[in-house]
């Protein structure tokens, strides 16, 4: 009898308690769960590079035109002749200031007599900030030429033959170089439409090639003449023969 009394009063203990002290979600053992993370798109380090470059533009830095060139330049000019000739003869470039600014000596001289061989021309500056010059032959012919990239080009014709020349400083070597061919072309191509392409697609341009005669290039190096801070050069005296490089236009 006394066991039943403890339990009853037992209960009516434990029922007073939880009306009091109601259970709430935090008196609940919970399990336990990893927080998710929202995924991260993958980096485009070209895209990112390229959003880069769109705000920092690269700048090239190149030593003024035609100041730095100035001095006496030698080499050997080597003539290659398609398909497998070969031809070398001496050459010197002199490159030299004068009273007048916007005038430079600009002497080229192909072979061993330095004074029957010697081209006396002049590099005229047309505009410097454009990159436009003329090599004077002092002959009534003048070569326009273009700076770009740290080179004087200049394109042109002669008695059919058409003319490329390029010349580049780099630190104490001259690199001049010639391109020449006939000026007719000798292929066309082009004109029409790619098989898969559209009925209403446009006609592709027609392409013409021209022939390649003659490849020359002398490595000149600064024998006399200190750099001159600003300055730089450039010549042009390609040749109409392939095997006469240092023929007079």
């Amino acid at each position: 009898m006394r066991i039943l009394t403890t339990l009853l009063l037992l209960v009516i203990c434990l029922s007073a308690f939880a009306q009091n002290n109601p259970a709430t979600s935090s008196d609940i053992i919970q399990p336990r769960t990893t927080p998710t993370r929202k995924a991260t798109p993958p980096t485009n380090p070209t895209a990112q590079n390229n959003a880069a470059n769109t705000k920092s533009p690269l700048v090239v830095t190149i030593p003024a035109f035609p100041k730095t060139w100035q001095g006496k330049w030698k080499g050997t000019l080597t003539s290659f002749t398609v398909p497998n000739r070969m031809q070398r003869t001496p050459m010197t470039l002199e490159i030299i200031a004068t009273p007048d600014t916007n005038r430079y000596v600009f002497a080229v001289t192909y072979g061993s007599d330095s004074i029957k061989n010697r081209r006396a021309y002049e590099l005229l500056v047309v505009d410097a900030r454009k990159g436009l010059y003329q090599i004077d032959q002092k002959n009534s012919i003048k070569l326009e030429s273009f700076f770009a990239a740290n080179r004087l080009l200049s394109e042109y014709t002669i008695q059919g033959i058409r003319v490329m020349t390029s010349y580049e400083r780099r630190g104490e070597n001259m690199i001049f170089d010639v391109i020449s061919g006939r000026d007719a072309y000798v292929a066309a191509s082009g004109g029409g439409k790619p098989a898969d392409a559209p009925a209403d697609a446009k006609n592709l341009p027609v392409v013409q090639t021209y022939p390649i005669g003659q490849w020359q290039r002398a490595v000149l190096a600064r024998v006399s003449g200190k750099p001159v801070a600003n300055t730089t050069s450039s010549a042009a005296a390609p040749t109409k023969s392939p095997a006469k490089p240092g023929r007079k236009l």
